[in-house]
């Protein structure tokens, strides 16, 4: 079974601009289930959507999904499907049920790992998803009358009275969910991470090694990077050369920079990459200082080159028509930067950090970004030796809500804490040995 989107602009030309971006499933014997694809056109098109809690009318999902989102739901429902395959044939789930089925059969299976095709055990965040979109798949069954009645047990959270829970926030939770998983982040030394930007930088050329750092030194999400649109990075044209930065901010070392493209959540329309709320980001000023050089050099010899490299008159002519492009970073190819590509290039280098990715980078930069300020305000209340837990997990804490949240963009609960654990660890490493710390708790 396969996950498929249509063509855009084919939809549109046949007068279904409300599908051109809408996935459908096809087995692999080319049969198209009706059902599980009438079920995502209308989650796609917010005609059906799940209550939040029982008997409340309150929905999930008010706001239409991206592309992104969609292909997720799509793939967690194929998931459940090749699994009811798997066990019986392919209308099985119109005979599932809850805690027999999906908790003791499939959800068992997932975690560990005879009912995932990898055969690998998976986390509790993606067996939960998994459950969470075949409940939602079975309760649209049952009320198309594709089924009988499907009951998700579910527990009520917090006070029994309805307007209560609908005032504090407070609804119901699946009964059988799995806990979140606790995960420690592992981030490279400065040893480490030194040596594999010389080697990503020899290996992969000037542009990759800027683009990482570009990443690591701004917090922000691939997608986010490769987005960057030429005229998002700000001139260099104040001064009386106009050839400096405007004076504030060389004063903060900083230079904003406004985005757009590739932020998570709504978009301007769906298919587009452009965000319905733009946000600003920092770049340091040696960092700016160095992208605006390869702006004004750089990038247009890149596209030149690859233009001029066509064997022939008809290519060159064909590349010439291509390379019009706003994006910011263009590779060695002569081509803008891809997902992809950077994600390759990166896994490529030897002997790189473990699990090291761009992801990690916005790891990184938030850790950093909390390690910094943390210890500048240990700085001022000139503290000799190594604070308290508690002391620590407060003063840091309230540098993630108020600092770190709007230079991200977003950050939920989980993963506040994983920074501020990996933020102790390397901001106790700099009072004191590791060893000693050790210790220390270790008598405590």
């Amino acid at each position: 079974m396969r996950v498929i989107f249509p063509a855009p602009d084919r939809m549109h030309t046949l007068g279904y601009p409300k599908l051109a971006y809408v996935p459908f499933l096809i087995a692999d014997d080319g049969s198209y289930p009706v059902e599980a694809n009438r079920y995502l056109r209308e989650r796609a098109c917010l005609e059906w959507r799940p209550k939040v809690g029982y008997g409340e009318e309150r929905f999930r999902f008010n706001r239409s999904l991206t592309i992104n989102s969609l292909d997720a739901m799509a793939r967690r429902l194929m998931e459940f499907l090749l699994w009811c395959n798997k066990e019986k044939n392919s209308n099985a789930w119109r005979e599932v049920t809850y805690q027999d089925d999906l908790i003791d059969k499939w959800q068992v299976g997932m975690l560990d790992g005879s009912a995932s095709r990898s055969q690998k055990r998976l986390s509790n965040e993606t067996v939960n998803a998994r459950v969470a979109e075949a409940c939602y798949f079975l309760i649209w069954a049952a009320d198309r009358g594709y089924r009988e009645s499907f009951d998700a047990l579910v527990s009520l959270r917090g006070s029994q009275n309805q307007k209560l829970r609908r005032r504090n926030n407070l609804g119901s939770v699946r009964v059988a969910a799995l806990p979140p998983e606790r995960s420690r982040l592992s981030l490279p030394t400065e040893k480490a991470l030194s040596k594999w930007k010389t080697l990503l930088k020899i290996r992969h050329g000037e542009v990759m090694s800027l683009f990482a750092e570009f990443l690591i030194k701004t917090g922000v999400r691939i997608s986010e990077g490769i987005g960057l649109r030429a005229n998002d990075l700000p001139g260099k044209n104040f001064g009386e050369d106009k050839n400096s930065w405007r004076d504030d901010w060389v004063a903060a070392g900083e230079v904003p920079c406004t985005i757009c493209m590739g932020i998570k959540g709504p978009k301007v329309f769906r298919g587009s990459q452009e965000s319905v709320t733009p946000r600003q980001i920092y770049i340091p000023i040696e960092l700016a200082d160095r992208m605006d050089n390869y702006k004004r050099e750089g990038r247009a010899t890149l596209i030149l080159r690859w233009i001029t490299s066509g064997k022939s008159r008809i290519d060159r002519d064909r590349r010439k028509k291509i390379a019009r492009t706003d994006q910011f970073w263009i590779g060695k190819r002569g081509r803008p930067l891809t997902a992809g590509w950077v994600r390759q290039a990166w896994s490529s280098v030897e002997c790189g950090p473990w699990k090291w990715s761009p992801h990690r980078a916005r790891h990184e930069f938030a850790v950093n970004t909390i390690v910094d300020y943390t210890q500048s305000l240990i700085d001022v209340a000139k503290i000799p030796e190594i604070p308290s837990a508690g002391w620590l997990h407060g003063l840091m804490a309230g540098q993630v809500q108020i600092i770190l949240s709007p230079l991200l963009g977003h950050i939920d609960e989980k993963t506040t804490m994983i920074y501020l654990a990996a933020a102790r660890e390397r901001l106790l490493s700099r009072f004191v040995h590791p060893v000693l710390i050790w210790q220390k708790e270790c008598d405590e």
